[in-house]
């Protein structure tokens, strides 16, 4: 029998079903008005569960105190026969990620005035000192007047209060939506303003480029390669200015303290890049369809209150960690005792030493590093460049163009300040400090750039590998004899074993 009523709430259709519950349209029947309500599943009955999820419920109601253009408002939080529901206002419209799948945000123009909402929204919930925790396209509403809606905002933690997902242990666990959470959020660590950023810097990238920055076959790798991989420039997408890549570097960073501090902030850098610029989408990227991965979000199409969240990922995929993880694992075990076996006293390591790595994980960004800059340091002294090459400077520009001049006048103190470069957030500023320390050819280096074999970066990690290879390191021999056997990514791999050929003259 169809549920006809819930509390003073009668119910007119059902929208949806999500990861926890059920999404109505109903009608207040003493307000005469239309609202979205969405129930949330009973939560274990234990004492510790039951005081965790009440907690929950006192957090989403002081979310109902937000009041903004752009914010779903929540009306009130209920239970009924002991399941409790989240009832808010109605919006006719599509989901964001609707939108996207449907290819309806080629204006560049809507897309800035949905991005410009979304913008202020967040800002006002984080001055409220509210924060999302499960940002994404399919909680994000856009009616035909082009007005955007967040929902969700402060609830998202109460939605998701019996899921999780750990990379690690079942006492450490996350919850949120795999492909746009924030690299602290899937280290389960505290969280602040800047993780609701770097999941809009998210939404952003795939509005504009009809894809996410970070994809994977599995959940499991779509967190790893947030944690673990740089951002892929936007530009191999879609026709925009190369320094458009700086503003989603610096948005999508690992370090949250480096990150834009308002979504207003980030929004003024990206309009300054593509604000009257005709977007042309490149051949790779035309159908998204093809391109996301299975974390893709329940669609809802009027209003998509419900997410497809971790939990519910699990139960569906609840065999992917043995295939993906624990079998590779066994495999590579046996491989690893055979070889074991029968290895010879040198590393035997299966390459044409005749070819040579020309490419980088991301050529684009090899282009944009190698790219000739304004010469806007001829006329400064030795000082002021020096003052620039400093590891906290995010102008990104500024510091490459001070390395290059200060290489060109060969300044004194000028390695001290390359070796400290290496420790810089942008993966743009340490890829060109260590080209740098190789020309200078200073033993002194070698040292410093083994230590960047294991940068999170793999591009970072190419270069490294190619200028210790070039400098004949044979300090760095033990080091990349072991990491072509554990590194993942196959263009590193490759970049580590030429330069071991290289160093011991295969």
């Amino acid at each position: 029998m169809a549920l006809k009523k819930i509390g003073k709430y009668e119910i007119i259709s059902t929208l949806g079903r999500g990861a926890m519950g059920l999404v109505y349209k109903a009608r207040d029947m003493e307000l005469d008005r239309i609202v979205a309500l969405k129930t949330i599943r009973k939560v274990e009955t234990s004492k510790k569960n039951q005081n965790r999820f009440e907690r929950l419920f006192l957090e989403a109601r002081s979310a109902g105190k937000l009041r903004h253009p752009n914010l779903i408002t929540i009306f009130d939080i209920q239970i009924d026969n002991k399941e409790p529901f989240i009832v808010m206002d109605y919006v006719d419209g599509h989901t964001l990620d609707k939108l996207i799948k449907d290819q309806s945000l080629a204006d560049v123009k809507k897309v800035l005035n949905i991005l410009k909402q979304l913008a202020d929204g967040i800002d006002y919930a984080h001055e409220q000192k509210v924060l999302h925790r499960d940002l994404k396209p399919s909680n994000i509403i856009v009616d035909s007047k082009e007005r955007a809606y967040i929902l969700d905002f402060g609830v998202a933690k109460l939605l998701n209060a019996d899921s999780g997902f750990s990379l690690f242990s079942k006492k450490d666990t996350v919850s949120g939506t795999p492909s746009y959470m924030s690299p602290e959020q899937i280290k389960n660590e505290s969280l602040d303003s800047t993780s609701d950023l770097f999941s809009f810097g998210i939404v952003a990238y795939e509005m504009i480029s009809r894809r996410r920055p970070f994809q994977g076959t599995s959940q499991t790798e779509v967190m790893e390669n947030i944690l673990e991989q740089s951002t892929k420039n936007i530009t191999d997408f879609i026709d925009l200015p190369e320094s458009i890549n700086l503003v989603f570097e610096k948005i999508l960073s690992k370090d949250p303290k480096t990150r834009y501090k308002t979504a207003s902030d980030f929004y003024s850098s990206l309009e300054a890049q593509i604000n009257n610029t005709k977007v042309n989408y490149k051949s790779q990227s035309h159908d998204i369809k093809k391109e996301v991965t299975e974390d893709t979000d329940t669609n809802i199409e009027q209003v998509v209150l419900a997410e497809e969240t971790l939990d519910t990922i699990v139960k569906k995929n609840v065999k992917i960690p043995f295939l993906n993880i624990v079998l590779p694992l066994a495999v590579f075990g046996i491989i690893g005792i055979i070889f074991t076996f029968f290895k010879s006293s040198k590393p035997i390591i299966v390459e044409n030493k005749t070819n040579r790595i020309e490419e980088t994980y991301s050529s684009n960004q090899k282009q944009v590093i190698e790219k000739k800059l304004t010469n806007s340091f001829l006329d400064k002294s030795n000082e002021e460049i020096l003052s620039v090459l400093k590891i906290d400077n995010k102008d990104i520009m500024s510091v490459l163009e001070a390395l290059r001049e200060g290489e060109n006048r060969k300044i004194p103190n000028f390695f001290e300040s390359c070796t400290l470069l290496l420790e810089h957030d942008s993966h743009f500023v340490r890829g060109e400090a260590i080209k740098i320390l190789e020309r200078l050819n200073d033993p002194r280096a070698q040292e410093k750039l083994i230590l960047m074999l294991k940068d999170y970066d793999p591009a970072v990690r190419i270069y490294t590998a190619e200028a210790l290879g070039n400098l004949g390191s044979t300090k760095a021999t033990t080091y990349l004899e072991n990491l072509v056997k554990t590194e993942r990514d196959p263009k590193v791999k490759k970049a580590f074993a030429r330069a071991l050929n290289k160093i011991l003259g295969y």
